[in-house]
C-alpha cells in the first residue's frame, strides 16, 4: 500500500492534468454508475481475499523465513490493504450492487419474450445505467464509496510510475 501511495504521489507530481482527469473521472463514473463502482468494489474484495489466503497458504510451505516467504507476506499485506481500503465504502458499495442488481431482475421479468442473450444484455445495461432511488446516499457515503474505488485507480498509477522509472 505505501508503494501504491509513493507511486500515486510520483505520477500526480509528474502529471498533474493526467492524474486529475483519471481520479475525477473514476469519481464521477462511480458516482454516476453506482452499479459499476459497487461491483468492481465487490471484485476487489473477493480477489483480495483469494489471493491473501493463497499468499498465506505459500508463506507457510515455506518452513524457514526467507526471501520468498517474506515476499508471501508482503503480497499478502498488499492484499489485506486492499480490501481494507475498498470495504471502506462498503455501505456504498453495497447500496450500488443491491440497486444494480434489482434493475437487472426487473429488467429480465420484464423481457420474458426475447432470447436469453439479448435479456442478459439489456438487463446487464439497465442495472450499469440505474441510479441510486430512494437510498440516496449521504455526502460523507458518497465520498467513502469514490474512496473506496480508490484502488480501480493505484492500479494503472503503479504501473505508469514503474514506467516512468524506467525512463
Amino acid at each position: 500500500m505505501w508503494r501504491s501511495l509513493v507511486d500515486f504521489g510520483l505520477v500526480c507530481k509528474a502529471r498533474p492534468v493526467m492524474s486529475a482527469l483519471v481520479i475525477g473521472s473514476v469519481a464521477a463514473l462511480g458516482h454516476r454508475y453506482p452499479f459499476l463502482g459497487g461491483a468492481s468494489g465487490v471484485l476487489i474484495m473477493a480477489w483480495s481475499s483469494v489471493a491473501t489466503l493463497i499468499h498465506e497458504l505459500l508463506a507457510r510451505k515455506n518452513t524457514p523465513m526467507n526471501e520468498v516467504r517474506a515476499e508471501h507476506y508482503i503480497r499478502s499485506g498488499e492484499n489485506i490493504t486492499a480490501f481494507l481500503l475498498t470495504a471502506s465504502g462498503a455501505d456504498g458499495i453495497w447500496k450500488g450492487t443491491i440497486n444494480g442488481l434489482r434493475a437487472f431482475r426487473n429488467t429480465t421479468g420484464a423481457l420474458r419474450e426475447l432470447n436469453p442473450l439479448s435479456r442478459w444484455m439489456k438487463a446487464s445495461w439497465a442495472a450499469t445505467k440505474s441510479e441510486l432511488q430512494e437510498e440516496k446516499m449521504s455526502l460523507f457515503e458518497g465520498f467513502r464509496f469514490v474512496a473506496g474505488l480508490f484502488d480501480n485507480v493505484l492500479l494503472p498509477f503503479n504501473w505508469l510510475a514503474d514506467k516512468l522509472k524506467q525512463t
